[in-house]
């Protein structure tokens, strides 16, 4: 993943004469390379402050019901962390993003269709929307982990955002659809988060 987004954050160098350079900076494809670089900036920022959220969270959560006292539940934990959102990278998502959150201009934006949203709830386990959430039996410890990965999600948006995740929770809990445990096991870590800053 980081040779993509270091493919596409290239310095601009200066491979031919100024009046060459000129008429590049102006192509069509010139724009989309931007657009593109932008985005992953984006996702690069993001994945900065997830790994930032997922410190925050193993302190506030560090000795509590549910935070891994185990090695291997720890590393498990951490690999999905490391592993976040690595499907927006994919073929199925990465240009649909591009167009819908970076287009080169208004006229050319688009909605995000249907086929990458899906994609993406479906290949990361901390969207709420996730099938694991919605057929929870016999699934504790894992949606308690996806619980965890949500607040941290939720967490690093808060840090460009602005609010908190709980705030955020606040804001969109009557559109989600979420077991009565699960909301009161998010609304507890909230609260350890609460205790520690």
């Amino acid at each position: 993943m980081n040779r993509i987004i270091n493919f596409f954050k290239k310095k601009k160098e200066k491979v031919c004469l100024k009046e060459d350079m000129e008429i590049v900076l102006c192509m069509e494809g010139y724009k989309h390379i931007d657009k593109i670089r932008e985005y992953c900036d984006y996702v690069e920022n993001h994945l900065i402050n997830v790994n930032k959220a997922f410190n925050e969270l193993e302190k506030a959560c560090n000795g509590k019901h549910y935070w891994f006292s185990d090695y291997a539940g720890y590393m498990e934990m951490s690999e999905e962390v490391r592993m976040h959102d690595v499907s927006k990278f994919s073929k199925q998502e990465f240009i649909p993003y591009v167009n819908a959150f970076y287009p080169i201009d208004e006229d050319s934006r688009v909605k995000l269709g249907d086929d990458a949203w899906n994609h993406h709830k479906t290949y990361n386990e901390h969207h709420y929307e996730h099938v694991y959430w919605i057929d929870r039996e016999g699934k504790q410890g894992l949606v308690e982990r996806h619980l965890l990965h949500l607040v941290i999600d939720w967490t690093a948006m808060s840090y460009v955002f602005g609010g908190t995740a709980e705030s955020y929770y606040e804001k969109i809990k009557d559109e989600i659809d979420m077991h009565q445990e699960d909301r009161d096991f998010i609304v507890k870590v909230f609260g350890w988060i609460k205790d520690k800053r």
